[in-house]
C-alpha cells in the first residue's frame, strides 16, 4: 500500500494524492484508512481508471466544520470534465478528463489550506 504525503495545517493532516488504477469503492476505503491513521484529517484522493477520473474527500468532523468535503468536492470536479457532492465529512466525484487529475487535486490542496489556514 502507499503511504500519504501529508501536509500539516493548524493540528490538521492533510493528505492530497494520486493512486493509480483504483476504482471508486476502494478509493474510498483508503481514503476511510489514510483518515484513521492521520485524524484530525482531510483525506482527498484522486484515481483514473479506464479513461474516467474517481475523487473522494473524507474529512475528520472538526476538520469539516471549518471546510466541507462537499463543498470541496463541487469546487474540484468541473476540473475532471465532471460532478459530484456530498455531505461536509464525505463526498465522492467522477470525471472524464484524466489529464486533468492533477489540476484538481492541485486545486483541493489550495482550497483545504485557505480554509484550515
Amino acid at each position: 500500500m502507499l503511504s500519504p504525503r501529508s501536509l500539516s495545517s493548524a493540528g490538521n493532516s492533510v493528505i492530497v494524492m494520486e493512486i493509480e488504477s483504483i476504482d471508486a469503492d476502494a478509493l474510498l476505503d483508503l481514503s476511510d484508512r489514510f483518515k484513521q491513521r492521520s485524524s484530525p484529517a482531510a483525506v482527498v484522493l484522486g484515481s483514473r481508471e479506464d479513461g474516467t477520473v474517481h475523487l473522494v474527500a473524507n474529512f475528520d468532523d472538526s476538520v469539516a466544520k471549518r471546510v466541507s468535503a462537499g463543498d470541496i468536492v463541487r469546487e474540484i470536479a468541473p476540473i475532471v470534465g465532471g460532478g459530484g457532492g456530498g455531505r461536509p465529512t464525505m463526498a465522492r466525484a467522477g470525471g472524464k478528463d484524466p489529464e486533468k487529475l492533477p489540476d484538481a487535486l492541485a486545486r483541493a490542496r489550495e482550497l483545504i489550506a485557505a480554509a484550515l489556514g
